[in-house]
């Protein structure tokens, strides 16, 4: 099984994502197949808990000697425990300073998934406008069927932008995908 447990990823000497990790990974299975999936034991305990510290995206792609289009400068934390059929995941992130706009842009993101749902409410703020948000709430329950990852449910999504197109005292503007 993999056990890494203490991650830390430092960019130019500072660090950026820290924290713990654990994915049940059969490293003598990955090296059989050749599949990271086919490697993941579905009954054992995922356990994962990273703080991302003003991550700085271009500077990370440039690290990586694929520097692309990627500004902004992300934080946040990412939490997760249990079996892949009980997982339970909790997210809160910001990204900041991307596409070059003053006052600078931010997308804020939060999630939980647990039980088969994945909620979560995403804010927009370009320049001086008015935010825009985002609700979703999606059914998914992941299953591993041989060297794959499968959605057994339908998805559904729920979005609310209160702010998109909107005139003084009218109602907010509700949308659900089909």
């Amino acid at each position: 099984m993999s056990n890494c447990r203490a991650l830390q990823l430092a960019l130019d000497g500072v660090p950026r994502v820290t924290g713990t990790l654990f994915l049940p990974l059969g490293l003598d299975r990955w090296w059989n197949t050749g599949s990271s999936l086919a490697a993941l034991d579905e009954t054992r305990k995922f356990d994962l808990d990273l703080a991302i510290n003003e991550l700085d995206l271009a500077g990370l792609t440039t690290a990586l000697g694929e520097p692309i289009a990627a500004s902004g400068v992300l934080s946040g934390k990412l939490a997760g425990f249990g079996p892949l059929g009980a997982l339970q995941l909790t997210t809160h992130c910001s990204l900041e300073n991307f596409g070059g706009a003053s006052p600078k842009n931010r997308l804020d993101f939060d999630a939980r998934y647990a039980d088969g749902r994945a909620d979560g409410v995403a804010s927009a703020f370009f320049g001086n406008s008015a935010p825009i948000r985002a609700r979703f709430s999606l059914p998914i329950r992941p299953e591993k069927t041989g060297s794959q990852m499968e959605r057994s449910s339908t998805t559904k999504p729920v979005f609310i932008a209160p702010s998109i197109v909107r005139r003084s005292g009218s109602k907010p503007c509700h949308a659900t995908g089909d």
